[in-house]
């Protein structure tokens, strides 16, 4: 799971937690977060081949990215913002826009 605090309140903003797509209810494993530009939604990268884009206010997935065949182990934003790059365990590089 991904929780989200607030510092200056000093209490949890949001919990999140996600499932494995292949596994049914059974909880995926998280290698990476990220948080979009904007800040409003968090980017997770999961063993269950899937990018998985959450919204920070209400906890809600609110996308998910396949096309990964194995493990996703890591994201970034491209210096434009607007382009997501992650690498799997499948040997890819994808670039989402």
């Amino acid at each position: 799971c991904v929780k989200v605090f607030d510092i200056r309140m000093c209490k949890e903003r949001v919990h999140v937690g996600t499932h494995n797509a292949q596994n049914g209810n059974a909880p995926s494993v998280i290698n990476d977060v990220m948080f979009d530009p904007s800040e409003k939604l968090a980017i997770v990268a999961t063993d269950d081949a899937l990018i998985k884009a959450y919204d920070l206010q209400t906890g809600q997935m609110a996308a998910s990215l396949p096309g990964h065949e194995g493990s996703v182990h890591g994201l970034l934003f491209a210096h434009d913002n607007n382009r997501l790059i992650s690498c799997s365990s499948d040997r890819s590089v994808r670039l989402w826009q």
